[in-house]
């Protein structure tokens, strides 16, 4: 059996709107009704939100006429077959998320309801992965996609690839935030300031939103624009569809997920509003939705200066600011919120914070915390030991919730890893007791080259696997980077697998046990890119270049695709998915070679079975396709513009995918030459 909160996945408290109401059923025995209920299991705690599958819950001191709720829905058909056993038919779930863990409890009809633990509750999933880190529980695993399998990578192929329009300002087009994905559109933030709504089918943009750019003056780097994930939830007022972003302009914007219209916005923090100049703020944290509320960390931009931080609670459906929790005293700064925050089962909420000011003492920095969900008062706190801090000892990446069992007790867990190398698996209700375990996943961030551990883990109800961004050494090999699977309960690794680059990104997983984990640099060329693997053993099952440039956004498994969002500014999105095998040789390409800098027209022949539309794209980012005509069968011109950023003596593939995911490829079968 897999729980629901062992899935990571977080019970929320549902708004009313959209839930049905009934009186369960009324078979069954009449002698428990004052003896309160208890809940020990059900026959299956995970479906599809559309619900309708019939489980049986079991436990003891069940009475006839109970009451059965999901979260706060009751289930409409409830039958009491026992005083421990209850068969009941699992209540459709409103998209408020983009999966969401409820609660099961049973109340008799006299009594109190049954007790809350992390095993008694079901787990909604929905294809979409429309959250960052796939939802509020932050467990970075979406159990309905299933068609890229690992016994099926070879025929996993790039079938679109988006070109951005130019940019306007002094901001880029790459990417840092993750893509997210809702009925077929994707959502996606750049550097210059534009978040995008991009069809899956006709890859055109639905609209666009220019949110603002952040020009650093005492922060290395260049003008900051999106980075922030956005999240896609129906309102909870309207039933609209609604896209959460937090703007680099300072807001937080609710938008129309049909036109990008603004529905509201809420301050969050503005730049250049305090003394320090325009770093002060910045909008690094995504939102995370849940229980009809937003949940926002507030940090500044490089540490110079720091800020009040801490988190915005703010409603849903209106943008009204609900409830601050202030990360430090009164009298300091610090403790910046630089990730998203996590929903506990209850409800309740965690937050790793960072930025102690060189005093690992000041309370609640350096730290992950719990605080209520509705008032966002603290209610436990654990904080990194001054033996084990460095000079900048953050937690950069976000927590996850997990379920250990020590001494067989199931036990809510969160966990996150900080800038120090360790990944810490604190007790959600009495972290004062410390960590369950502590495991070093590399060394400790060393400079501004971010081979730092940033990466939140990937919790799928056996293992938490976590991405390494720094250089560790497995069985004796020194990697730069590497992606390890833990026990939940012991810390110990199941498997650890090395890569040539440092994931600092959050690596994600779909229901047929692949992992695609993000590479965001490397000392060894060539090795930038996405990497395969198995969530079972760890075996490294293919690798998806996105060179020149690295990976730092979650790539992300949605229905029957996997989505690539890249640090290329031409090129900065990227969708997978399993093709069917159309040729009996490789695809012809000519000419082989093309030179940095130039327009060409490329040949594409085969044997036959050419159709049109077709689609055309070559690996990595370093060509961009801007027009495919299908001459025959046999042959496609193709019209590509070598990047000036290409690298000279890569070799790439090139894929033709026609509407019906008939694919032609080769591979390194264009060579990428130096200008004349």
């Amino acid at each position: 059996m897999l729980a629901s909160a062992a899935l990571g996945v977080a019970a929320v408290t549902f708004p009313s709107a959209g839930w049905a109401s009934g009186t369960s059923g009324t078979s069954g025995p009449s002698g428990s009704a004052s003896r309160a209920p208890v809940v020990s299991s059900l026959s299956s705690s995970l479906g599809p939100a559309s619900g309708g599958a019939r489980i049986t819950i079991r436990g003891k001191n069940f009475a006839a006429r109970a009451t059965v709720r999901f979260g706060p829905v009751i289930a409409k058909n409830s039958t009491v077959a026992s005083a421990t056993s209850i068969k009941v038919t699992v209540p459709a779930l409103p998209r408020w998320d983009s999966s969401l863990a409820a609660a099961v409890t049973v109340t008799n009809r006299s009594g109190p309801a049954s007790a809350v633990n992390p095993t008694d509750s079901y787990t909604y999933y929905t294809p979409d992965w429309s959250e960052y880190l796939a939802g509020a529980g932050h467990s970075s695993y979406n159990p309905a996609p299933t068609t890229i399998k690992v016994g099926s990578i070879a025929s996993l192929q790039p079938i679109w690839q988006w070109t951005p329009p130019k940019t306007t300002n002094s901001g880029s087009t790459f990417d840092l935030a993750s893509p997210v994905v809702s009925d077929g559109v994707v959502y996606l933030g750049l550097q210059d300031g534009y978040i995008y709504a991009i069809s899956e089918s006709t890859h055109k943009i639905e609209w666009s939103d220019f949110l603002g750019i952040e020009t650093p003056t005492s922060c290395e780097g260049g003008t900051l624009g999106v980075t922030s994930t956005a999240a896609v939830a129906d309102d909870p007022a309207t039933g609209k569809q609604t896209v959460y972003v937090n703007a680099p302009d300072g807001y937080l914007y609710a938008l129309s997920a049909a036109t990008g219209a603004t529905e509201w916005k809420s301050l969050v923090g503005i730049p250049g509003s305090l003394t320090g100049g325009p770093d002060n703020y910045y909008a690094w944290g995504s939102p995370t939705v849940a229980n009809g509320k937003v949940y926002i960390g507030i940090a500044s931009n490089c540490d110079l200066p720091l800020v009040r931080a801490g988190i915005l609670e703010i409603n849903q459906g209106t943008g009204k600011r609900l409830a601050y929790w202030d990360s430090l005293p009164s009298n300091v700064v610090g403790g910046s919120v630089w990730s998203s925050v996590g929903v506990l089962p209850d409800g309740n909420v965690t937050v790793a914070t960072g930025n102690s000011v060189g005093n690992t003492q000041i309370p609640h920095a350096e730290s992950i915390n719990v605080l209520n969900g509705s008032t966002l008062k603290l209610i436990d706190s654990w904080m990194v030991p001054i033996s084990q801090a460095i000079g900048d000892s953050d937690f950069g990446g976000s927590p996850t919730e997990f379920v250990a069992h020590p001494h067989g007790v199931a036990t809510e867990m969160v966990g996150a890893c900080n800038k120090n190398g360790i990944y810490y698996a604190v007790r959600a209700y009495d972290m004062k007791a410390g960590p369950l375990w502590e495991h070093r996943m590399g060394v400790p961030t060393t400079g501004p080259e971010s081979n730092e551990c940033d990466s939140a883990a990937i919790w799928n109800g056996k293992y938490v696997i976590e991405g390494g961004g720094s250089i560790v050494t497995i069985n004796g090999t020194q990697y730069n980077g590497s992606v390890q699977a833990l026990n939940p309960t012991t810390g110990k690794p199941a498997w650890q697998t090395g890569l040539p680059g440092w994931v600092v990104g959050s690596p994600a997983e779909d229901g047929a046990g692949v992992i695609a984990a993000p590479v965001y640099n490397s000392p060894q060329i060539g090795t930038s890119g996405v990497y395969l693997l198995s969530a079972s053993t760890g075996r490294i099952l293919g690798y998806i270049s996105t060179q020149p440039r690295g990976v730092f956004g979650q790539p992300v498994f949605d229905r029957n695709d996997l989505l690539i969002a890249s640090m290329s500014s031409a090129l900065p999105l990227t969708e997978y998915t399993i093709t069917k095998a159309a040729q009996a040789a490789p695809l012809g390409v000519s000419p082989a070679s093309v030179d940095v800098g130039s327009t060409v027209t490329l040949t594409l022949t085969s044997k036959g079975g050419f159709t049109s539309p077709a689609d055309v794209v070559v690996s990595g980012a370093q060509v961009e396709v801007q027009k495919v005509v299908v001459e025959s069968p046999t042959t496609a011109s193709v019209t590509v513009e070598v990047l000036s950023s290409a690298e000279v003596g890569a070799a790439l593939n090139v894929t033709l995918t026609e509407p019906d995911l008939h694919a032609y490829t080769c591979s390194s079968c264009l060579a990428i030459a130096p200008a004349p």
